[in-house]
């Protein structure tokens, strides 16, 4: 029979020492989401909602839905949908998980959902802006860019503003 000659309290010690060692520090990626009505952007007939937003270390993945109010079919490029943040532009990503097609189609009375992901290298501690910028309106008709503020977690805002701390 085998015995083990460490105590009870110090195998307690050892597994809280190896917990506090793993235990990852700064923000963890957070989850929001927004009431219908709270984020929406409007150009002519066409609506834009944000109804989730999922910030990772490292990225940003939004749920929108587009709706075509008015009496013509639209036409949305995926390269023409980009997210602004921090000076820069970044495309959608092409996921397995999200597929976005080259061009979705948006029938008069029409509501497509989209899962678009946008890889920034950073963390999003300001506010970006989601640009549909490319919306087909047929007739060599193109809407005007479609713009959406997407908001940053407070996590990650709170994360930024405290100092380093030093080792």
């Amino acid at each position: 029979m085998l015995r083990s000659t460490a105590t009870a309290p110090g195998l307690l010690a050892v597994l809280l020492l190896s917990l506090a060692c793993n235990a990852t520090s700064g923000p963890q990626p957070q989850r929001a989401t927004f009431p219908p009505g709270e984020r929406v952007a409007r150009i002519g007939t066409v609506t834009l909602e944000l109804a989730e937003a999922y910030y990772d270390l490292r990225g940003v993945s939004l749920k929108v839905s587009i709706t075509n109010r008015g009496e013509a079919p639209l036409e949305l490029e995926r390269d023409g949908i980009l997210l602004a943040y921090n000076q820069l532009e970044f495309p959608v990503l092409p996921s397995e998980a999200r597929r976005v097609p080259e061009r979705t189609l948006l029938a008069p009375g029409a509501t497509v959902q989209l899962e678009l992901g946008f890889g920034t290298d950073q963390l999003m501690v300001q506010a970006g802006t989601l640009r549909l910028l490319s919306i087909h309106a047929g007739n060599d008709t193109w809407l005007d860019p479609l713009l959406l503020t997407i908001p940053p977690p407070a996590a990650f805002v709170e994360s930024a503003a405290q100092p380093e701390e030093e080792i």
